[in-house]
């Protein structure tokens, strides 16, 4: 059973611990379950003796049919812009003896970042993303000279993986798999649901070349087809400031991460992908001009374009992306990394599975940012934005 709760507001007290209890008397079994019923007060004792009685917490985020629950505490947390408000200072996994399995919270976020919500809000997620029955282990983060990375926790919380990860990627239908990215030692490695490591795949030899100071941004993800691939995106401006996007997909054969296109060549004028629906996306070169538009069908309530609709890189079309408009038609991108006037603003919205959406919303600079993220349940019920970055 997954449990998420997404939301702005603080929960009441009294309804925290109502949860905290309930979950408390799930981990201790169906005797504490009877006692819940007859008597609050002996139910609380027993949680307190069984998962100590300084785990206390105001909001539970996740629930494993095996007893293991992600926690969180809430308090006072600084924002990109150095104002506190109120939010998520601690995320904890334990386990149904009361063992933490894995925590983050303030004294982990380096000391470089200055939205010290934000990366701590990014820890959750990533966190949750193993909260599945699925996995048999459970991700934590840790501060590792000053940067953020991921390791893996059996549920009795022995270490699964020495390695440690910038990030990771979960594959939960078909057969479970994770893919952790480690760019400190350029390879991706590759764990089933039990936590067993089935390969290392090395990353493309040239990745880390060629790339402006501030380097490239590297994104992994498993597509949403039928292949399932395991796809990598390494996108960023080169030394000239121009943006470059690389996208390779994991071939099992060769255990190597193929090239799986550049954007079009010059001489190159036109590309079409087709759409689940039986609908079509043209890509063409815009004449005398280094850029390319994409012109999609029309369509009065959104489409589903196979790909991920990203303004400096086209070639990603490996995920389903829902992208909403404002009215129906056709509609026309440049892939300049400027945006025309109708078309800035647009809120591209990706399927998380499980009726949530991820949603990016891009700047109105032109720039094609994505100045923030959101999440929304399929009911539209809102839930807190986070601030964004560029790229994904």
């Amino acid at each position: 059973m997954e449990a998420e709760r997404l939301r702005g507001k603080r929960p009441c007290k009294a309804l925290s611990w109502c949860l905290a209890l309930v979950l408390c008397a799930q981990m201790l079994g169906t005797s504490a379950m009877q006692a819940f019923a007859d008597e609050v007060v002996y139910t609380a004792v027993l949680a307190s003796e069984s998962l100590g009685k300084n785990l206390v917490y105001d909001d539970v985020y996740g629930v494993k049919t095996t007893g293991i629950a992600l926690m969180v505490k809430r308090g006072s947390v600084t924002d990109g812009s150095g104002n506190a408000s109120e939010g998520v200072t601690q995320v904890d996994t334990v386990n149904s003896s009361g063992t933490v399995l894995a925590s983050f919270g303030l004294g982990d976020v380096p000391s470089s970042e200055t939205n010290k919500a934000h990366c701590i809000e990014v820890a959750m997620a990533s966190m949750q993303q193993l909260m599945t029955d699925e996995f048999s282990f459970s991700a934590a983060p840790k501060n590792v000279n000053d940067k953020v990375k991921y390791g893996f926790v059996s549920n009795d919380g022995a270490e699964v993986a020495s390695a440690r990860y910038d990030k990771f990627v979960k594959r939960a239908s078909a057969e479970p798999l994770v893919a952790a990215v480690d760019l400190d030692g350029s390879v991706v490695d590759v764990y089933d649901g039990e936590g067993v490591k089935r390969t290392s795949v090395p990353m493309p030899e040239d990745w880390s070349k060629g790339w402006s100071e501030e380097g490239p941004s590297v994104s992994i993800w498993f597509a949403y087809d039928e292949t399932r691939s395991l796809t990598l995106n390494i996108s960023g401006y080169d030394a000239n400031n121009v943006r470059v996007s690389k996208e390779y997909v994991w071939d099992s054969a060769s255990n190597s991460f193929v090239a799986k296109g550049d954007t079009p060549s010059v001489g190159e004028t036109e590309r079409e992908w087709s759409l689940p629906d039986g609908g079509k996306v043209t890509i063409t070169k815009v004449e005398g001009q280094d850029a390319y538009r994409c012109v999609t069908p029309k369509k009065p309530e959104g489409f589903i374009m196979s790909g991920v609709a990203s303004l400096w890189n086209f070639e990603a079309f490996s995920e389903a992306e829902l992208i909403q408009y404002k009215s129906g038609g056709t509609r026309i991108w440049d892939f300049t990394g400027v945006q025309p006037a109708e078309f800035q603003g647009v809120t591209i919205e990706s399927s998380m599975g499980n009726g949530r959406f991820l949603c990016y919303q891009n700047s109105t600079d032109g720039q094609g940012y994505f100045t923030q993220y959101s999440i929304r349940l399929a009911d539209g019920t809102s839930v807190k934005v986070l601030p964004g970055t560029r790229g994904y």
